[in-house]
């Protein structure tokens, strides 16, 4: 890839971030998941940053749908699912990703879209609890340990 194919490629990045960072500060039923902690444009850009990939349709929209943030959620939640596996300290805004990845597998759900999003949003699901469950008993260790 040359110079300005990489700028160009940074370029179309940032301004998915920026119009996912629009996106997700008009969803009321997302306030509840970010805190003074978790800034939204970090968020977005941490998002953009795992998820991106510039010829996918779901990059291109002007308007971000809820399959297409679901799907770049998906996306990170799969990358950030192996870091939790391996046992690796999570930041506070990839918590949130996973969590956020949840909320929307949760609406794909009672949508009931397409089958493969069904699919996806269910697989999704069960991770996140065997994840958390993980999580739950490394911590349970930890303490026990002191």
């Amino acid at each position: 890839m040359t110079a300005l194919g990489a700028i160009k490629q940074q370029w179309h990045k940032s301004d998915y971030a920026d119009r996912l960072a629009k996106h997700l500060a008009q969803q009321k039923s997302l306030k509840r998941y970010f805190s003074a902690m978790v800034e939204m444009n970090k968020l977005a850009d941490l998002i953009a940053a795992l998820s991106f990939r510039e010829q996918d349709w779901r990059f291109q929209q002007e308007e971000i749908s809820d399959d297409a943030l679901f799907l770049a959620l998906f996306d990170c939640f799969q990358l950030l699912f192996v870091k939790l596996l391996q046992g690796l300290e999570m930041q506070q805004e990839e918590y949130v990703i996973l969590v956020l990845a949840r909320h929307y597998a949760e609406e794909m759900q009672k949508a009931e879209l397409t089958p493969e999003l069904v699919k996806q949003s269910s697989a999704l699901l069960k991770a996140f609890e065997q994840g958390n469950q993980l999580r739950v008993q490394r911590q349970r260790a930890a303490r026990n340990m002191c």
